[in-house]
Order: structure tokens, then C-alpha cells, then sequence
């Protein structure tokens, strides 16, 4: 799996309730409009599930902004790092098998 910032929304309930059935128990919300999901898929078909599902560009969902996330560090709540931490590794374990 891979693991994707989402940011720059503009309607941040309609893309929290967006994110909740398309990927649950694989995300987890940072703040109000700013989510860290994990998925097997890459950086344009988030982008393009989002376009697809919000209905394309004039998605009810508004907009939005997919950022791989590559590297990381910094301070925060311990249950963000602990998500990363759980998900880096299952990235780490899906690509070495």
C-alpha cells in the first residue's frame, strides 16, 4: 500500500464521508480538510476516484489535492505517527513479498 496526504478541500465533510466508504480503516484525519490515506493505488487514480465519484470536475467534492507521501517527520499526536508507523510497514511488507 501506498500512503497519500489530501489536502486543499473545499467541502471537508463531503470529502470525509467520500473517504470513510472508500477507504476505511485506511485513513486517518489530521485536521478539518487534511487526511492521510493508504492504498494500493497510485497518486492519478486517487485523484481519478475522487473525479469519478465527486461527479468530475464540477465534483460536489470541490477540490482537492493528492501529495504521495514519500518521507516524513516532525511533531504531532502520537495516533498519527502510530497510523504512518502501522502503514509504512505494511508498505514495506507487501513490497518485499
Amino acid at each position: 500500500m501506498n500512503i497519500f496526504a489530501i489536502l486543499g478541500v473545499d467541502s471537508a465533510d463531503k470529502v470525509s464521508a467520500f473517504i470513510e466508504i472508500n477507504f476505511p480503516s485506511n485513513f486517518i484525519k489530521i485536521q478539518n480538510g487534511e487526511w492521510f490515506i493508504a492504498s494500493g493505488k497510485t497518486t492519478e487514480e486517487i485523484a481519478a476516484l475522487f473525479l469519478k465519484e465527486g461527479g468530475g470536475e464540477s465534483s460536489p467534492l470541490g477540490s482537492f489535492i493528492v501529495i504521495p507521501v514519500l518521507n516524513y517527520n516532525g511533531w504531532y499526536i502520537s495516533d498519527a505517527w502510530e497510523w504512518i508507523d502501522s502503514k509504512s510497514k505494511e508498505v514495506a511488507v507487501k513490497n518485499n513479498g
